[in-house]
Formats: structure tokens, C-alpha cells, sequence
């Protein structure tokens, strides 16, 4: 397999379900979050009259208006805001969301402003939006819903995690000692140190960096090398159309115990990467998957997420290595050091 480095590197798709159709059908491949589709409760008979040739495009189809609704709410948008994307008026979306009439050329459009996957506008109902992670945000200026980039995202993540606790389990890795080896209630700088250990790092190592691009990359390296899968990226896969939000989210950690793996946003900034890199390596070591997201530094008043932010910091800067520095500082001449 080589190292989890150049394993997380081979693309996970999702899986292509060809759903039931007659023989006057296209047969519509829908995409599913995660490659199944259990659960997905799909109007067949509508989808047996997509057109198959270009003249039917226009031809309208009955979809679930209620569908619709959830599809625009999902993408956070109003009905004034859709008609924009859509080119449209907003009286054409109203209608939309009355009478579930759209032609083929129309649902295709929808689906793309949306991004959304045709298979959705199809259903019967509306999916359970419940949020696949425990959310450890601060709630302060975060949307009422999570943005479809940031479930694509997580939806991805998960999928190549499993991929590739698949492939090491085939190999015959052992799970890592590491996941779970405290606990809350634990000294946080205790955990900071053994982060360290397990990483191979010393508490000098991040000073001998020139910058903190190599700072990050040196992390990451003996991250992965200690089994940790590491992601860092600023939009949805190799969508460079698609960004992803810093104000909705800093990072996330999927905890397991062969491959525990981490995402950062690498659209925020640098310093804010870093912290966040330690923070989610915290959770593996509690063997908590969860997402998080500071507001002006000060985290939600999680007991969890306030213990992860101490041992990051300190994992960071160690408090005593800080004090040393701060005892050799004389004057103010010589402040501009720190």
C-alpha cells in the first residue's frame, strides 16, 4: 500500500446506482452520498419520462413540490435569491414550488445552481438533514444549515476513510494504540506531551522552521506517519469552482481506530491551519469525530473542545518553553522579539 500519505491520494468516487427503468427510458444513474440507495425513496414513475432525445427536453415533468422547497432551502438560498442564480423570475420559482412542473432542461439547471444531484429532485420526499457529525462549532454567524459543500465534503472524507481502513485492514494493520488513550478528565498538557511522543517532535521542533508553510507540511508528514490520514483543502474535492466556507467551518476529525482521519480547511488562514491541525489530532487521541469552528478565538463552552483547544496550544507552544523565551526579553527594545 506504501504510507497513508500516498494512500489518501487515490480517488474515492461515489458509486453510480442505475435505477429501474422501461425501455423507452434513458435510465437515470443517480449519484448517492454513499454509494447505496437504501433509504432513497425515488419517484420512478416521473423518472421513467425523462426524454431521451434532445426534442423533449422542454416537455414538463411532475416532481414532489415539496422536494423542490427542500432542495432551495438546503442550498441556503430564498426564493428571490434562486430566481437570480436561475436567470429566472420569482414568480417562475414560486411556481416551481406549487405546482412541481419543470421541464428536463429546467431540473438540470436547478440541479446544478443547487448542487444537488438529479437523483434528489426526484424523490418523494425530502431527506433527513440531520447533520452527520457532532457539531462543536461556535454558533455565532453560522448558517441555519450546513452548505452542501460542507456535507459533500464530509460525505467524501468518510468515503475514502472507509476505502482505506479497508485496504489496511487487508494488509493486516493493527489499530492504533494512540485512539482513545485519554480522556477529558485527563492534564491536557499531559496529552500535548504524548502527542508529541507519538509524533516523533520535540517541544523546539516548529522554531527551527522558516516558515509556517514548511511548519504545516512538517506536521502533516509525521502525522501521517504515525497513521493519521491528513487532508488539507479549500474546496469541495478537485471542484476549484466550489470553495469552501472558513466562517462555516475550521476542521474536522473522523476518529477510528486504524484509520482515524483529519480535515483542515485549508481556505483559512495559515496560523488558523496549524491550530487547527493540533486541535483535530487532540480528538483523535479522545477518539472523538466531531467539527469545529472557532468565533474571535473563544470556542462553544464544551468541556471537550475547551480541553482540545488547551492541549493544541500547548502542543504548539509549550508553556514552558514560552516562559524561557519570555524570561530572556529585557526592555522594551527588545519586545519586537516576540
Amino acid at each position: 500500500l506504501g504510507t497513508t500519505h500516498g494512500i489518501l491520494r487515490k480517488k474515492a468516487r461515489w458509486t453510480p446506482q442505475r435505477i429501474p427503468h422501461s425501455d423507452h427510458t434513458c435510465g437515470l444513474a443517480c449519484a448517492t452520498r454513499d454509494g447505496s440507495p437504501s433509504g432513497m425513496d425515488y419517484d420512478l414513475q416521473h423518472m421513467n419520462r425523462l426524454p431521451c432525445t434532445m426534442s423533449s427536453t422542454r416537455e414538463k415533468i411532475q416532481l414532489r413540490p415539496c422536494v423542490l422547497q427542500w432542495i432551495r432551502e438546503r442550498s441556503n438560498m430564498s426564493r428571490a435569491q434562486l430566481a437570480k442564480t436561475m436567470r429566472v423570475k420569482e414568480a417562475s420559482v414560486e411556481t416551481w414550488e406549487t405546482t412541481g412542473q419543470l421541464s428536463f432542461s429546467q431540473i438540470q439547471r436547478l440541479a446544478a445552481k443547487t448542487r444537488s444531484s438529479l437523483g434528489d429532485l426526484f424523490l418523494r420526499k425530502p431527506l433527513d438533514d440531520a447533520f452527520p457529525l457532532t457539531d462543536f462549532r461556535a454558533r455565532d454567524e453560522l448558517p441555519s444549515k450546513p452548505s452542501q459543500d460542507l456535507l459533500e465534503t464530509i460525505f467524501l472524507m468518510r468515503s475514502r476513510q472507509e476505502w482505506i481502513r479497508d485496504e489496511l485492514a487487508s494488509q493486516g494493520f493493527e489499530p492504533l494504540e494512540f485512539v482513545g488513550s485519554h480522556t477529558v478528565d485527563d492534564d491536557p498538557c499531559t496529552l500535548a506531551v504524548q502527542m508529541r511522543g507519538v509524533l516523533d517532535l520535540d517541544e523546539e521542533w516548529a522554531r527551527r522552521l522558516p516558515s509556517w508553510d514548511r511548519a504545516k507540511a512538517h506536521l502533516r508528514d509525521h502525522m501521517e506517519d504515525a497513521g493519521i490520514l491528513v487532508v488539507l483543502n479549500g474546496v469541495v474535492g478537485n471542484n476549484s469552482h466550489r470553495k469552501l466556507n472558513p466562517q462555516e467551518f475550521q476542521g474536522f476529525c473522523l476518529s477510528d481506530k486504524v484509520a482515524p482521519l483529519i480535515f483542515v480547511n485549508a481556505a483559512d488562514f495559515q496560523t488558523a491551519q496549524m491550530f487547527s491541525l493540533a486541535h483535530e489530532l487532540a480528538h483523535v487521541f479522545l477518539a472523538t469525530s466531531g467539527i469545529s469552528k472557532l468565533h474571535d478565538f473563544q470556542a462553544t463552552h464544551s468541556k471537550l473542545e475547551t480541553f482540545c483547544d488547551a492541549a493544541a496550544a500547548e502542543f504548539l507552544v509549550p508553556k514552558a518553553s514560552l516562559l524561557r523565551f519570555w524570561n530572556q526579553v529585557n526592555g522594551a527594545s527588545s519586545v519586537h522579539r516576540l
